[in-house]
């Protein structure tokens, strides 16, 4: 369903950005784990909270920080929480 798919984008992007940090600071990125969940709100009908979890085991508190600005940096990320322009158009 597309709000999953959404969602989806989301984490995804999220992970991959947390695995290009790991690969910049030679980290491994084994037990690198993604998951998303969201709910949804009516009037409007929409999705209301997203949750991204991941989990990368073995980090140092130095490491864990810089995961995080990597994982909040990512560009699906940063059009969500920016005020997004949207255009539709019935041609």
């Amino acid at each position: 369903m597309p709000p999953e798919l959404f969602v989806l984008g989301l984490a995804s992007c999220i992970g991959y950005y947390v695995l290009f940090y790991c690969e910049k600071n030679n980290i491994s990125p084994d037990g690198l784990k993604v998951e998303s969940d969201f709910e949804k709100s009516a009037n409007p009908v929409r999705i209301s909270k997203i949750s991204v979890r991941f989990y990368l085991p073995g980090l140092t508190e130095q490491h864990r920080t810089g995961v995080m600005k990597a994982a909040e940096s990512c560009l699906v990320h940063q059009s969500l929480i920016h005020k997004l322009e949207i255009s539709i158009t019935l041609c």
